[in-house]
């Protein structure tokens, strides 16, 4: 008797020998490995490499027989919009930055914050790894750099911001820490007050126009 899922693996299978309490089970987890259990009485009883003895009327073992090396023929796809770059095919993700991990990074995106070389590993279900070409970013800048200042910050919510006229025109973008999109405007004006109706934490304030892209992270309390 045989328990398949509707891809058609088989997820348990079970024989019983007729009289006594002899039995025999087999089972297979995702990765293909195959597990058998039963009792023996024969005296010394061999299981794929293994020679067992016997030590009472009647022992039982489990055997484990592998499928093999696993074949991985994983590949990484990245797309990039606007600053944020967004990984796909995988059961779990971790960026880096220039080589180095990112700490919390672990969603299938992510928000850039720096100039420098983007990458992302990824596992599949299979335990298969593989790592993504390097994505760059050269004009991520902070906002000092083009004399734009955003203030309070740590703020209950509201902040004032004022910006270069190049920006007049740009899209206004805030993302939370998991890099979901929470607050879009435009810049019609220098200067523009922020209000932001969030749970508190951390954010990131996004300016971009034809030439450059500038981020600040923000707190909210």
């Amino acid at each position: 008797m045989l328990k398949a899922d509707s891809n058609g693996n088989v997820i348990v299978g079970t024989a019983l020998n007729s009289g006594g309490d002899d039995w025999i089970g087999i089972s297979a987890d995702p990765f293909g490995n195959a597990y058998l259990s039963s009792d023996f009485f024969a005296n010394p009883f061999i299981v794929g490499t293994d020679t067992l003895l016997l030590t009472a009327g009647e022992n039982d073992f489990v055997a484990k027989f592998t499928s093999g090396s696993l074949q991985c023929n994983l590949s990484v796809s990245v797309r990039r919009s606007g600053d944020t770059l967004i990984a796909s095919n995988a059961s779990t993700y971790q960026w880096y930055f220039n080589g180095n991990p990112i700490v919390g990074d672990t969603a299938n995106h992510i928000v850039t914050s720096n100039a420098g070389n983007y990458t992302v590993l990824i596992t599949d279900i299979n335990g298969c790894t593989a790592l993504s070409s390097p994505v760059a970013f050269t004009s991520i800048k902070p906002l000092t750099d083009d004399h734009i200042i955003i203030y309070p910050n740590p703020s209950t919510g509201k902040w004032q911001l004022t910006t270069n006229p190049e920006y007049i025109g740009a899209e206004m973008q805030i993302f939370d820490a998991s890099g979901r999109l929470v607050f879009k405007s435009e810049i019609k004006n220098i200067q523009s007050e922020i209000n932001l109706n969030v749970p508190n934490g951390i954010y990131f304030l996004r300016l971009g126009n034809s030439e450059n892209t500038v981020v600040s992270k923000l707190v909210k309390l």
